[in-house]
């Protein structure tokens, strides 16, 4: 049962990251006439603040596509990983790495498109894939429990930031970018119990991390 439950999840996230392989060549190689302005990959650092207890803040990598469709407009698809060492001190889980991989897309809008500095602010919305693997060594059980697992799953979010874009040439911007997530992440645990059987419990928490990006935007 839970090796077909593993299965099931493993095609979902397959199916995601073929859906946004396809967006990607899509955004990359359009169709003469469809852009307004060669599209851009766009590559990114950022500080993840989790605004959560026992959760330290990490720097991530990131990478995606910027697909004009106006002047002031953009279409924008991007994947990271944020990788976080989870303590003891966290009641919810157990101490191990929580990996948190968001595919979001959105669009941005740039205040002043004809300046080298613009303003701009974007709204989006995406998808959180999750990996959590905890510590063995760190539980004490009583021997009547021979197993407990513990996972988090998935879960759809959305976004919104505001920021500078800065022309540096003209195939090249600097971007400076404050956002926001908000989702919220679900912790499942099963414990095996000699006397008491299998017992499952579900909780979840919002996460609503706070990202300092650092991107640059080369033109195609």
């Amino acid at each position: 049962m839970l090796i077909n439950f593993q299965d099931k999840r493993m095609r979902r996230k397959k199916k995601w990251l073929s859906w946004f392989a396809l967006l990607l060549l899509i955004v990359i190689f359009p169709e003469k006439g469809l852009a307004y302005r060669p599209s851009a990959l766009f590559l990114d650092l950022t500080r993840v603040d989790p605004e959560q207890k026992a959760w330290q803040s990490v720097w991530a990598a990131g990478f995606g596509v910027v697909f004009p469709l106006s002047r002031n407009l953009a279409f924008f698809l991007n994947i990271s990983r944020w990788g976080f060492e989870i303590s003891s001190r966290d009641s919810r889980l157990l101490a191990g790495r929580l990996t948190l991989s968001p595919l979001s897309s959105g669009l941005y809008v740039l205040i002043l498109p004809r300046k080298s500095i613009s303003p701009l602010i974007s709204l989006g919305g995406g998808y959180f894939f999750s990996q959590y693997r905890f510590k063995w060594e760190d539980i004490i059980t009583i021997p009547e429990i021979i197993r407990i697992n513990k996972k988090i799953n998935g879960n759809f979010s959305w976004q919104a930031g505001t920021g500078l874009r800065i022309q540096l040439f003209r195939r090249a911007s600097l971007w400076l970018h404050l956002e926001r997530y908000q989702t919220s992440l679900a912790v499942e645990t099963t414990i095996v119990d000699l006397n008491l059987g299998t017992i499952k419990k579900k909780e979840s928490f919002k996460f609503t991390p706070l990202l300092y990006r650092l991107g640059l935007q080369l033109n195609l």
